[in-house]
């Protein structure tokens, strides 16, 4: 089965901060993966850098078969959206007015 998303020593450094320090990673087409950590841990800067609105300081990144570091893709194109996450906000959040259709 093919990779949906690769990384190969994924490095960010802002600075003298590492927000992400060598990750490497292979998520399988098809598979449910979920980045868990504190904050500060670099979740958000990985996504980044998957979805081209960041670029990584080395290492590769590569999702569906394009490799950010080597090709010149448009910011976000491998963003996606999951249809049900309002549903699972709602779940998440009692009594929120948006989740109730108030």
């Amino acid at each position: 089965m093919t990779a949906a998303i690769r990384t190969q020593e994924l490095t960010k450094r802002f600075r003298s901060v590492h927000a992400l320090d060598r990750v490497t990673l292979e998520v399988q087409q098809g598979a449910i993966y979920a980045l868990v950590g504190p904050n500060g841990a670099g979740k958000t800067t990985g996504i980044k850098i998957l979805m081209n609105l960041l670029g990584a300081t080395s290492g590769e990144a590569e999702v569906l078969g394009m490799d950010f570091s080597t090709s010149s893709i448009p910011a976000g194109i491998a963003s996606w959206r999951m249809p049900w996450s309002n549903n699972l906000n709602c779940h998440l959040q009692e009594k929120s007015k948006r989740c109730h259709g108030a």
